[in-house]
């Protein structure tokens, strides 16, 4: 379960990116020199990590599990044409290395997780509070906020309201992944694709056209996006905005990164297959080639 999250991050790593961003912000925002060479200080004020016991207890039990657990099957490192194999090879190269893997697997874990969710944490920071660095976010409701004029919205993702994932939701897909994959005998990449699959779908839609200055509720968020394309319809005078409207504007840019990112995994997979082949002493004469 845990080489799950490494996977899902690995090859959706344009959707899982900000969030494993914004936790590496936040730990470096942590430490007290450094926090004060944030801008807006956003990061110093909300904190977006786990809390430290919830964080102690995953890190324990994912040791405990790399100890007693760290199970490979004998044909896992017997055929060197699986990348599987040279993963596995260096992982257990030294003691140490598996358990260094563990920040890995929790910040994969993390992002996967976060990016179920839609919107992330929203906060408000006060105009006066920008300065002094002594504000804390306020708890006030953002309603309140936008028609005060004096705070200023704060977005983790570009989610429309209404979407993300259900706690229940995301309790079954891991438990039923588990099924899956704890009973399985080898590590292999086809393993997790049913998982990856299942997590793919549910993963909340980016609206990056969307305005920050106003906030539908979960029941009528359509309704305000419809009308808010439709205002924008008015300002197309050409086919060059018409065209940066709908495939920049109003587009999720996650889409081209995960695109441009399968394309260049399968190009060098395939590159690989076709140029990097190799013979087994045993089997002279015969190219072995390497695959998933």
């Amino acid at each position: 379960m845990l080489y799950i999250w490494a996977y899902t991050s690995f090859f959706s790593i344009g959707l899982t990116y900000p969030f494993v961003a914004q936790g590496l912000l936040s730990v470096f925002a942590a430490i007290p020199i450094a926090a004060v060479m944030e801008p807006l200080l956003i990061f110093g004020r909300q904190k977006f990590l786990p809390r430290p016991a919830v964080l102690f207890g995953f890190v324990l039990a994912m040791t405990l599990t790399i100890k007693f657990n760290t199970i490979v099957h004998p044909f896992t490192l017997a055929d060197n044409r699986h990348f599987t194999f040279y993963v596995f090879r260096y992982l257990l190269a030294y003691p140490i290395i598996k358990y260094l893997a563990i920040p890995v697997y929790m910040s994969c874990a993390w992002s996967v997780l976060q990016a179920l969710g839609a919107p992330a944490q929203m906060c408000e920071i006060k105009e006066d509070e920008k300065d002094d660095g002594k504000g804390i976010a306020s708890g006030k409701p953002q309603s309140e906020s936008e028609d005060d004029g004096q705070g200023q919205l704060l977005r983790l993702n570009d989610a429309p309201f209404g979407e993300g994932s259900t706690i229940s939701f995301v309790l079954v897909w891991i438990g039923v992944s588990a099924l899956q994959l704890i009973t399985a005998p080898l590590v292999e990449p086809r393993y997790f694709i049913l998982p990856w699959i299942m997590w793919r779908l549910r993963v909340p839609q980016s609206h990056p056209g969307a305005s920050l200055t106003t906030r539908p509720t979960h029941k009528n968020w359509k309704q305000w996006w419809n009308k808010e394309r439709q205002r924008r319809d008015i300002d197309r005078q050409s086919w060059g905005n018409w065209f940066y409207i709908v495939l920049w504007a109003e587009h999720d840019h996650r889409l081209y990164l995960e695109t441009l990112w399968f394309g260049l995994i399968n190009v060098v997979v395939g590159y690989i297959f076709l140029n990097w082949g190799f013979e087994w002493p045993q089997e002279p004469g015969k190219t072995q080639r390497f695959m998933w």
